[in-house]
């Protein structure tokens, strides 16, 4: 009688020519972050096929049956060159639409219809100078903000400093950026307020001369609880700087209106500290 001995087969496992993992190289997580260059010259100092990434073989003499089902050519995913590509051009397009990848313009450039946004005139106040300045009133701005030549101009002190990246309206976002912050004063009517701002390049390109921007983080405490609707439907609303004026421009016969609008009425002066 013949005994027969068996042996079972060792299986070898895999293993990953970008980082010596126990896996398939075409199903490596860390090489999906390297260029399609670099994973060749990997590929190429390990003499290993281009199409396959399997030891011993060149591209051209692979048998192996491969199609790449982003680019339906003879090769694994991971090899393909499209995702870059698309990763490239998506980013060009991103710098040509927003080019500074630091301003930031927080208002409609729709002209049609014409509405007048919340702004007004104040003394803007440091140790030794004053300056006027217009200011933008908007809720829909979580910070305010104070462009940054004027803030250089008036010779702030700088309070702290963070980095910011801007989500624009649309998902539009900007390149994080490090912004100075300043605590500034603001003088109207006799009365005063000061509250913490951001530097900024630019506010916004299609209204005039906007110097300061008062988001939502300070526009609250301003608020009197006063308004009045007008006859022509914009609406008048009080805050501790002076009353603004706000809503659709009512048709009239003229070529042009300004989109900023500034509205004085006497009151009692007031002191506001934020």
């Amino acid at each position: 009688m013949l005994l027969a001995s068996t042996r079972a087969t060792e299986v070898k496992k895999p293993k990953c020519i970008f980082c010596d993992g126990k896996h398939a190289s075409s199903d490596c997580f860390n090489a999906q972050k390297l260029t399609l260059e670099e994973k060749q010259k990997i590929a190429r100092d390990k003499n290993c096929c281009f199409a396959c990434l399997l030891l011993v073989h060149s591209v051209r003499k692979c048998r192996k049956f491969l199609k790449c089902p982003v680019y339906s050519k003879k090769h694994v995913t991971l090899m393909c060159d499209q995702p870059q590509t698309l990763k490239n051009t998506n980013q060009k397009k991103e710098e040509e639409e927003n080019p500074s990848g630091n301003d930031v313009n927080l208002s409609n450039a729709n002209p049609n219809p014409k509405v007048f946004l919340q702004t007004l005139k104040a003394k803007l106040l440091s140790s030794d100078k004053e300056k006027t300045v217009r200011v933008l009133c908007d809720t829909g701005s979580p910070k305010s903000y104070i462009l940054k030549n004027i803030a250089e101009e008036i010779k702030h002190p700088v309070s702290r400093e963070e980095t910011i990246k801007h989500s624009l309206f649309g998902g539009v976002s900007t390149k994080e950026c490090k912004h100075n912050f300043y605590r500034i004063k603001l003088k109207k009517l006799n009365g005063n307020c000061n509250f913490e701002v951001s530097d900024q390049a630019v506010i916004c390109e299609n209204l005039e001369a906007m110097q300061v921007l008062i988001g939502a983080d300070i526009m609250g405490k301003l608020l009197t609880g006063k308004r009045k609707l007008l006859s022509s439907g914009l609406v008048a609303v009080e805050t501790h700087l002076g009353w603004t004026l706000m809503g659709k421009v009512p048709q009239v016969n003229t070529e042009r209106v300004n989109l900023a609008m500034t509205v004085t009425v006497k009151s009692n002066c007031c002191k506001v500290r934020l």
